[in-house]
């Protein structure tokens, strides 16, 4: 389970030979110089301005999990509790407050060896946490397999399995965190014969548009754009 950070219209940080900096990805520019992270990489990473108190926040993942700052600290702090450092995380509001879901598993105690899905939400404004309790149990089987994404350009949250004979199965979380489940049929046969095999992971649902995203072995990235009313693939590209 692992998804990219979603902070395409934000600022990036950027970290190498000493120096970290938040870059403007559209113009180039630099924006701020930050502290030095405890992390050595850094893997992606959420931006955050609260309008209201004109505060900054950046949260960065790493190799050591993820580490939260606030624009103006000396250093970084990382996020507690510290979460494992492949779990999924995705950016959403909720009433005008940016926050943080944190997706991951934990064994079940009732039965040795089975997992169950935990999701967590961080609120960045607060720095609190609050567990999500109402996720629907018993609706997917393996639950290791499922894939976090966005759904619609609100953006809502989606957490799906995606296979070859069922196409992808979603249950999509609402303004008040209650869950509606979806099916979308996937008749692409270029996806279904070469692509649900090896791993390809949904990133977006917009506009009856489901995009798809395929890490090459090169380690570069190829989105794929299906369309879910028209059956087939629109195109691709790099990423």
């Amino acid at each position: 389970m692992e998804i990219p950070a979603n902070n395409q219209y934000g600022l990036k940080v950027k970290h190498h030979h000493g120096v970290c900096l938040a870059r403007n990805p559209k113009t180039g520019v630099i924006e701020h110089h930050l502290p030095i992270p405890q992390a050595e990489n850094v893997f992606g990473n959420f931006f955050y301005y609260d309008s209201d108190t004109r505060g900054t926040i950046f949260v960065i993942k790493s190799e050591k999990g993820y580490e939260i700052l606030k624009l103006g600290d000396q250093n970084w702090r990382p996020l507690q509790p510290d979460f494992r450092k492949g779990q999924p995380v995705l950016k959403f509001k909720d009433n005008d407050r940016e926050k943080l879901l944190f997706f991951y598993l934990v064994r079940t105690p009732q039965q040795q060896g089975t997992f169950d899905l935990e999701i967590s939400c961080f609120d960045l404004l607060t720095e609190k946490y609050e567990k999500l309790r109402n996720f629907p149990r018993n609706i997917f089987c393996d639950v290791t397999k499922l894939i976090p994404f966005y759904w619609e350009s609100d953006p809502a949250i989606a957490i799906g399995e995606l296979s070859k004979e069922h196409g992808l199965r979603v249950l999509v979380m609402k303004n008040d965190y209650s869950w509606n489940e979806q099916v979308i049929e996937i008749c692409s046969p270029f996806l279904n014969q070469h692509l649900i095999p090896t791993g390809i992971i949904p990133v977006a649902f917009v506009n009856t548009l489901l995009w798809f995203r395929y890490r090459k072995h090169n380690h570069r990235n190829i989105e794929y754009c299906y369309d879910t009313i028209l059956g087939r693939v629109m195109g691709s590209k790099e990423v």
